[in-house]
């Protein structure tokens, strides 16, 4: 929707095509020319900043996760690499290249199981499993840099 909607803006989409991957999804705009895609680890200091220098980003949209629950108990590892270290990574350089905007996206099962009860941000991290639990972490480094460093981070 995006890259449509904002023909002037380039995108860059870095993805290190997992399992969770579809590059079907991409399909609709791939070819458009503000759409780049990157293959790459965003756990990777070296490869994170070479496209961050590349492509001049100013902005960061971070939605990058290992995000099934279900395998999140098989190979807990990697979802704090994928989501704990690259979350780390896209913050160290954000900083240090003084990128404008930083927008994290989590989850709300950070907070635990709801119920049906309404939560907000305020609330206490209760994760339930590995996958929400390296969320959490992610959460607390965006945290930890908006309070130290004050970055422009939604």
């Amino acid at each position: 929707h995006m890259v449509k909607t904002y023909p002037d803006v380039l995108f860059v989409c870095l993805d290190n095509i997992s399992e969770g991957s579809c590059m079907a999804n991409l399909d609709p705009i791939k070819l458009a020319p503000n759409f780049v895609f990157e293959l790459g680890d965003i756990a990777s200091e070296a490869v994170v900043r070479l496209i961050m220098e590349k492509h001049k980003v100013d902005t960061v949209m971070h939605f990058a996760a290992q995000s099934h629950v279900d395998r999140s108990f098989v190979r807990p590892i990697i979802y704090s690499e994928t989501n704990v270290m690259g979350t780390a990574v896209l913050l160290k350089l954000a900083h240090e290249m003084g990128v404008g905007r930083f927008m994290h996206i989590s989850t709300d099962e950070v907070y635990g199981e709801s119920l049906g009860e309404p939560r907000d941000e305020n609330a206490h991290f209760l994760p339930g499993n590995p996958y929400s639990a390296s969320k959490a972490a992610a959460e607390c480094l965006v945290r930890g840099y908006l309070e130290s460093f004050n970055m422009p981070i939604v």
